[in-house]
């Protein structure tokens, strides 16, 4: 799943604003043929004002899912998810997040400054929690090693494929 450029920062800077309390929005993007998360592109993120009373929960507010819709029908884009911030804990899904998980959406949590990883996206389907990897299009990937098919002793090495 890719993160377009530049969102990775715009995440970590709507959590700070957002300081004490959650901060939390909205996913724009598109998604490609397969199932799978690998063909979901994150291109747009919507900052919601979060209209829960406490400052560990976070509520997105309706108009802005609106706004969201809107703009992802102006864009040709889809709304996929749905991001928010833990400010003291770690970016993993407490048990409150699994339990009102819109079930297909992708969930990215963004974590404290201090934390080594501050931004991960889960898809949490009837309460349960799987990790997506999540690479933001400004961040160098590592580049992949595939092999091919052996043709005896002098068959070459293996190819080195880039990134997309």
């Amino acid at each position: 799943m890719l993160l377009a450029r530049g969102l990775h920062a715009d995440l970590l800077r709507a959590r700070r604003s957002a300081l004490p309390r959650e901060a939390c929005g909205l996913l724009l993007g598109t998604r490609g043929s397969g199932s799978s998360s690998d063909s979901i592109r994150i291109r747009a993120l919507v900052v919601a004002d979060n209209l829960a009373r406490g400052i560990d929960r976070f509520e997105v507010d309706p108009g802005a899912v609106v706004r969201a819709e809107r703009r992802a029908l102006a864009e040709d884009w889809q709304l996929v998810g749905v991001w928010h911030s833990h400010p003291r804990t770690e970016p993993r899904p407490s048990r409150t997040d699994r339990e009102d998980a819109f079930s297909g959406w992708i969930h990215v949590i963004v974590g404290p400054e201090e934390g080594a990883v501050r931004v991960r996206a889960y898809r949490i389907v009837e309460g349960l929690a799987r990790e997506l990897v999540l690479c933001p299009e400004d961040v160098p990937r590592p580049r992949r090693r595939a092999s091919r098919p052996s043709k005896g002793p002098s068959a070459p090495g293996p190819a080195t494929i880039g990134s997309p």
